[in-house]
């Protein structure tokens, strides 16, 4: 994968490029994903990036600022793009990018429908609130 060796500079944009996970399983419940080593205990926009290293169709996996919205049957799936990232169908080493806000404490949430996939995430940069 392509860095960013030289940012732009842009007012209050912070850029990270830490690996959050790698290559691990995320589970079938709301979990939290603590970035405040990062971006602070505090909000901030995210954006990461996601790659999924296991071959499969109708894999998925879901973010949301932690504290928001309900149970994970009631989370809007693929009709839901505003607030959901949706990685479906995806060969070995698949990826994609999500935006997500964190909430005061630096955390989001987040869920896969396959517990055995294997999902690395990359924080790209983020805008602290």
């Amino acid at each position: 994968m392509k860095g960013i060796s030289s940012p732009p500079s842009a007012a209050g944009l912070k850029f990270s490029g830490d690996v959050v996970l790698n290559n691990v399983a995320v589970a079938a419940l709301w979990e939290d994903l603590d970035l405040s080593a990062i971006v602070g205990a505090n909000i901030a926009m995210c954006y990461i990036e996601v790659v999924c290293h296991i071959v499969g169709s109708e894999i998925g996996i879901y973010f949301k600022p932690k504290g928001f919205g309900g149970n994970e049957e009631d989370y809007m799936g693929e009709g839901g793009k505003g607030s959901v990232s949706l990685l479906e169908g995806l060969s070995a080493d698949g990826y994609g990018y999500i935006k997500v806000m964190t909430d005061s404490s630096g955390k989001v949430s987040m869920f896969s429908n396959d517990q055995a996939q294997g999902w690395t995430l990359k924080l790209i940069c983020f805008n602290p609130g």
